[in-house]
């Protein structure tokens, strides 16, 4: 049952609330939240962001406690092909802003172009045909290119891909979110992409995003669909070494 607030509390709420987002609590909790909306925000996105999906808990477990949010990212591909709006779009670049960088130079950038519009065809036909046949349902495609060299001084930034990840990371798990697909890619043309975006010789191509509403398993195609499940990683043993490099 979903309690009930003041007017006053209720237009707080909605104000700061992700569209289309509805908390719900039990009855016994109402009173504790009728006069507060900051209480009631804070139990929204704490329940919001400390809860596994259900999928995830089917096909994830970490070995080691960290916040749900960050195992529930993955990169579905089925998408609806509903467009999303430009509010939310920003959002997704805005969380990208924020991301850190050395200096904070933030060489990244972001080119995008919204389906069913004069940029989709420029950036769409940058891809082979295996990623075609899936992002042709996204609602966005976007390039990350980061800026190879600093602006004060234009000396080598040798952190910038690394720099751009992060950013990309960001949009990544504000997308998860909001219950969008984001899904980063490496199977395009990037010699082309330079040309055909006029992407100047002081940038980088780093890869290809697709955005979009996520949609059911059975709009992808037939050999796409036994991928459609969130993966795993390999254990720590395999990434990590104390003190010096270990085969």
């Amino acid at each position: 049952m979903r309690f009930a607030i003041s007017s006053r509390a209720e237009g707080a709420v909605r104000d700061r609330l992700p569209p289309r987002r509805r908390i719900i609590a039990p009855k016994s909790n109402q009173t504790n939240y009728v006069h507060n909306p900051t209480t009631f925000i804070t139990l929204y996105y704490k329940t919001k962001l400390m809860t596994l999906t259900p999928e995830i808990q089917q096909h994830r477990k970490s070995t080691h406690d960290i916040a749900p949010y960050i195992l529930n990212r993955w990169s579905p591909r089925a998408m609806t092909g509903k467009p999303i709006k430009d509010e939310t779009l920003m959002s997704l670049f805005e969380a990208a802003r924020w991301a850190p960088s050395s200096y904070n130079a933030q060489p990244w950038r972001f080119i995008y172009a919204k389906r069913d519009t004069e940029h989709w065809n420029k950036l769409f036909n940058l891809m082979g045909e295996f990623n075609q046949s899936w992002t042709k349902s996204a609602a966005v495609i976007i390039i990350l290119i980061a800026r190879k060299n600093f602006e004060h001084n234009e000396k080598p930034s040798v952190t910038h891909m690394f720099d751009a990840g992060s950013a990309w990371e960001n949009l990544a798990l504000e997308a998860s979110h909001r219950n969008l697909v984001a899904h980063g890619m490496e199977g395009f043309d990037y010699a082309k992409a330079k040309t055909a975006l006029h992407i100047p010789d002081n940038f980088e191509v780093c890869a290809m995003i697709a955005i979009g509403e996520r949609a059911d398993l059975n709009t992808l195609p037939e050999n796409l669909q036994k991928m459609e499940v969130p993966s795993t990683r390999k254990p720590l043993s395999e990434i990590i070494m104390e003190g010096k490099f270990k085969k």
